[in-house]
Parts: structure tokens; sequence; C-alpha cells
């Protein structure tokens, strides 16, 4: 995963756990799965395009979950829609 490389090239050690889609994301910070949650906060990445929850309404979710506060939720995507991506940032995208 590129993510993981850039993160681990740059020294950033935070455990890295991809999720396959926006539902475990979710599931996970909600508590739902037998993971234990995270002690330090997290470096979130989202795609826009996401089945079967967009990353926008991921993102929105996110912000409102205990466990994810003060994480970073980053917003990747290959859109060009300027409403969607301020849409992202409406909701708290980090810059």
């Amino acid at each position: 995963m590129f993510a993981q490389r850039v993160l681990s090239a740059n020294k950033i050690v935070n455990p890295i756990r991809p999720f396959s889609n926006g539902k475990a994301c979710l599931d996970y910070f909600s508590g739902k799965t037998s993971t234990p949650l995270p002690q330090t906060p997290c470096i979130v990445f989202l795609d826009m395009v996401m089945k079967p929850i967009s990353g926008l309404e991921v993102l929105r979710r996110l912000r409102n979950l205990p466990a994810a506060k003060g994480s970073i939720l980053i917003m990747l995507s290959g859109l060009t829609d300027i409403k969607k991506i301020a849409e992202g940032y409406r909701l708290g995208a980090s810059t």
C-alpha cells in the first residue's frame, strides 16, 4: 500500500489498519468489532467513491464518533467535482 510506504519512510510508526469498505471502518470506530479501539488518534484515508457507503458519508459519521475524535481524516479522490470536494472540507476533512 502506497500510503503505508510513505508513512513508514517518514518515521510515522502508528499501526495501519486497512478496511475493505466504509462500513468496515465505521464498525471499527463504533466498537462493533472484536479489534480493540485505538488508544491514540489515527490518520484515516478515505476515498470519496466507496461502496456501500460513500466516503463523504463515512467522513460525516466518523466526525461524530468519540473513538475517532482527534483523528486526522484525509479524503483522496480522482474526482474533479468542486462541489464534492467542498463538501468534504465542510464535513471536516483535514487540510
